[in-house]
């Protein structure tokens, strides 16, 4: 991995699966997330980070070591958070999207864009979702 990452031209980004890493079927050691990070941040790469599998491999806390690693080291990033497997709300759109960056009009273009995504998103009423959750608001701890 850390050789195909060598050749990625700057200015690319690069998809990561934060834990269960489907591409290669490896959990990546906070060594290796830091070396990733390292390199990623000496080659000018941008990470996306998949994060569809959190909790499913080592630990809901655990499997968010890489993602730390990263925010730590990297200028920019940007992060994929699907909560559909962890909730089993697989025909259902949930989860959140992130992106990282110390540039104001980067950071200005990515809500744009963010927003014409997610605007159609908003007339698809979700009712499963939503039922789902309700039992679940009433918790209290």
């Amino acid at each position: 991995m850390m050789a195909a990452l060598s050749c990625f031209p700057a200015g690319d980004v690069d998809l990561l699966h934060g834990s269960c890493h489907n591409l290669c079927g490896a959990d990546l050691s906070p060594d290796i997330w830091n070396g990733i990070a390292h390199l990623l941040t000496g080659r000018g790469i941008v990470p996306l980070i998949d994060l569809a599998y959190q909790r499913f491999g080592r630990g809901l806390d655990e499997d968010a070591e890489g993602v730390r690693a990263l925010v730590s080291q990297v200028p920019e990033m940007l992060v994929a958070f699907s909560c559909s497997k962890n909730f089993g709300l697989y025909s259902e759109r949930t989860g959140w999207a992130l992106v990282m960056t110390g540039n104001a009009n980067i950071a200005a273009k990515a809500v744009e864009h963010m927003a014409l995504v997610a605007r159609p998103l908003y007339r698809c009423h979700l009712i499963m979702a939503a039922q789902s959750f309700v039992p679940y608001s009433k918790i209290r701890f």
